[in-house]
C-alpha cells in the first residue's frame, strides 16, 4: 500500500506546474524587457525575451492573473503602435506556447487517470475481499478503478490544465482593427473637404 501512495506522490510532485517564487515575478522581468527595450530584429536576446515572456504569461492556471498579463501587453502594443511587428510576433509566439501546454496538460491527465485507476484497483481488491468474502471482488476491481480513474482525470484538470483558452490573434486583433481605423480616417480625411 505504501508503495502505491509512494508512486502517487511522485507523480504529483513531478507532474505539478512548475512555479517560480511567484509567477508574477517573472512576467514583470520579461515584460519591462520587452516593453523598454528595443532590440534589433537579428539581436540574439530577443528571441530569449520574446520566448521567456510568453512562458510567463502562463506560469498559472489563474484566470485572473492571466487576464491581467494580457491586458499589460494589450496596452503596451496600443501605446507602441510602431512594434506592431514586435507584438504580433509575440502573440504568435503566445499562441504556440498555449498549445504546447495544453498538449502536456492533457498527456499528464492521461498518467494521473492511469495512476488513478491502479491505486483505485489496488484500494479495491482488499475491501473486495472483506465484504462478502471476494464473492463480489470482480465487481469491486473495475469499480474501484472507474473511480480512481475518475479521481485521477479531475485532480490532473484541477491541478494541470489552464482555467482560460488563448488563440492567436486575441492579443493584437484589438490593435490591428484600431489601426485600420486610423488608416481609413486618415484615408477618409484627405477625400472630404
Amino acid at each position: 500500500m505504501n508503495f502505491i501512495g509512494g508512486i502517487l506522490f511522485a507523480s504529483l510532485s513531478t507532474l505539478s506546474p512548475q512555479l517560480g517564487p511567484t509567477d508574477s515575478d517573472a512576467f514583470n522581468l520579461y515584460y519591462i524587457e520587452f516593453t523598454e527595450n528595443y532590440l534589433e530584429p537579428k539581436h540574439g536576446m530577443k528571441n530569449i525575451i520574446e520566448k521567456s515572456l510568453a512562458e510567463a504569461v502562463f506560469s498559472s492556471n489563474d484566470e485572473t492573473q492571466f487576464k491581467n498579463f494580457i491586458r499589460l501587453l494589450k496596452n503596451a502594443s496600443e501605446s507602441a503602435p510602431e512594434r506592431n511587428k514586435d507584438f504580433r510576433r509575440l502573440d504568435r509566439l503566445l499562441a504556440t506556447e498555449f498549445e504546447t501546454r495544453m498538449e502536456n496538460a492533457k498527456s499528464i491527465r492521461w498518467i494521473y487517470s492511469a495512476a488513478g485507476a491502479i491505486a483505485g484497483a489496488v484500494v479495491a481488491f482488499p475491501i473486495g475481499k472483506m465484504v462478502a468474502g471476494g464473492r463480489y471482488l470482480l465487481l469491486a476491481l473495475p469499480a474501484g478503478a472507474l473511480a480512481g480513474a475518475g479521481a485521477g482525470f479531475l485532480l490532473s484538470d484541477l491541478i494541470n490544465m489552464p482555467h482560460y483558452r488563448y488563440s492567436e490573434g486575441d492579443l493584437t486583433d484589438d490593435v490591428n482593427s484600431k489601426l485600420n481605423e486610423l488608416d481609413d480616417i486618415e484615408l477618409g480625411g484627405g477625400n472630404h473637404e
